[in-house]
């Protein structure tokens, strides 16, 4: 004992003796900046060791060489708050692991069907964003907003097409015969074969650049999960070529250039129904709050799509100009049918996803 501080140094002995975790605690605590003594048994230079407890961070010196440590005053009862620490976390990983144990993807097949009886029994279907500003969003965009329907990997697809359109945006902002140069024009389609696909990556203004990054966002990850990237890709263009090709074939404004991926988010909308039929989508127009107050509308994927796309039929019959109705029901009825044999042919790219982070010890509860 230090007659001044009144410190301790503990041998190797000692401290199995006082707690046979305690030295594993020490040894696993990263290095501290601090400076450390001198080991008193055998004068080899000490280690200091930042051990974290419940509510500070104690510093010790450790002798590497024979497992020595050198505590001041209370640092001895610290370190034990440390050890209980650390037995609490530990105990807490080992409780999340036994729904893992056995094949990882039966594990993940029942993380995915917790998922779906969450939406099934309504506990958390509706959408639990009603915030004031999810609220001024849902009331000024009129858009939905969706409510629980989780990813399990990152969405990297679905981000790179939002970041191409906003880049063919701005280029189309800065070169102005760019816009006229990648444009489908009915009259011409034969004469420029490629319009059709490039046409998906232009936009008219900024309005009509958001609303679809919006829908390709809050659906297309999920379809991305759900598909996996490559067949995502695909359903996108797919539905995005047979879309403009629609518009071309069948629309009588055959002089009017044709722009935008609202084909092929039609596509992904049609998707998003097939697989994630039960997810609700709540809405809050202002004609709503006008006459009904502050109160969320929540819809089923599988109502609102279908309402969605006979708007969009209604619209075709009324003659509304300025919007490419037949690239929104050709692109949906190709996102459609794809889907409809992608979900027969294709295995769940979910499972593959969770049944890796299963495999590698992860916890994956099913609200992530």
């Amino acid at each position: 004992m230090c007659p001044t501080c009144r410190g301790l140094f503990f041998r190797r002995a000692d401290l199995l003796a006082a707690d046979p975790e305690l030295l594993g605690v020490v040894q696993q605590a990263p290095q501290a900046p601090a400076k450390a003594l001198a080991c008193p048994f055998d004068q080899e230079p000490m280690v200091a060791r930042a051990i974290q407890t419940d509510h500070s961070t104690v510093v010790v010196d450790h002798c590497p060489s024979c497992e020595g440590l050198w505590l001041d005053q209370g640092e001895l009862a610290a370190l034990r708050k440390a050890v209980k620490r650390a037995r609490r976390t530990s105990d807490r990983e080992r409780s999340l692991r036994p729904r893992y144990r056995g094949d990882p993807s039966q594990q993940a097949q029942k993380v995915l069907d917790a998922q779906q009886l969450r939406l099934n029994t309504n506990s958390d279907g509706a959408v639990a964003k009603t915030t004031t500003g999810w609220a001024i969003f849902a009331v000024l965009s009129d858009l939905p907003v969706e409510g629980y329907n989780p990813v399990y990997r990152s969405p990297v697809v679905t981000y790179a097409l939002m970041a191409i359109c906003v880049l063919v945006f701005l280029a189309q902002l800065a070169i102005e015969p760019l816009t006229m140069a990648l444009a489908m024009v009915p009259d011409h389609i034969f004469q420029h074969p490629y319009t059709p696909l490039t046409a998906i990556f232009l936009h008219a203004d900024i309005i009509h650049l958001l609303v679809n990054l919006y829908f390709l966002k809050i659906c297309g990850d999920n379809v991305e999960d759900r598909l996996g990237p490559r067949w995502y890709l695909l359903l996108f263009l797919s539905s995005g070529v047979l879309g403009s090709l629609a518009h071309g074939l069948l629309t009588t404004s055959t002089g009017i250039p044709m722009l935008g991926a609202s084909g092929a988010v039609s596509g992904i909308l049609a998707a998003y129904v097939c697989f994630f039929p039960d997810v609700r989508l709540s809405l809050l127009p202002l004609w709503w709050v006008i006459f009904r107050g502050a109160s969320w509308i929540h819809l089923r994927a599988l109502f609102f799509v279908p309402i969605w796309f006979l708007l969009q039929v209604a619209m075709l019959f009324l003659g509304v100009q300025g919007v490419a109705v037949w690239a929104h029901i050709g692109g949906f009825l190709a996102g459609l049918g794809l889907s409809w044999w992608l979900a027969q042919h294709t295995p769940d790219a979910r499972i593959a996803t969770l049944a890796a982070r299963i495999a590698s010890g992860e916890h994956v509860p099913d609200s992530d």
